[in-house]
């Protein structure tokens, strides 16, 4: 048994046997922990709600449903606009810190 390990080490050092170089694909067995915001986004389009981004450039939004996956931040010096009929909401945890200014 101890021979048949050395042989398979000095194969795997002299280059006999080699790894993939491409990545391969990931399948039920990966231990790659999955995206939860991007499953939570495609949820909650799939809903027809629209999902807020991250951070904002001077925006009108509305009206719709939009839902924010993280937290939300309106930069200094940018304007958020949200027009009637337009309903926020958040995932539990994340929130929407101002600091520009919100109409």
């Amino acid at each position: 048994m101890k021979n048949k390990s050395l042989m398979i080490l000095l194969l795997i050092s002299m280059g006999g046997i080699s790894q993939p170089t491409e990545p391969t694909a990931l399948d039920e067995f990966s231990d790659k922990r999955p995206d939860v915001s991007l499953i939570k986004a495609k949820h909650y389009r799939k809903n027809g709600f629209r999902v807020l981004p991250t951070f904002f450039t001077d925006t009108v939004i509305g009206p719709g449903n939009f839902v924010g996956i993280d937290d939300v931040i309106i930069r200094n010096g940018t304007i958020l606009r949200i027009r009637p009929g337009t309903t926020l909401m958040f995932e539990p945890g994340a929130k929407c810190i101002v600091e520009g200014r919100l109409i």
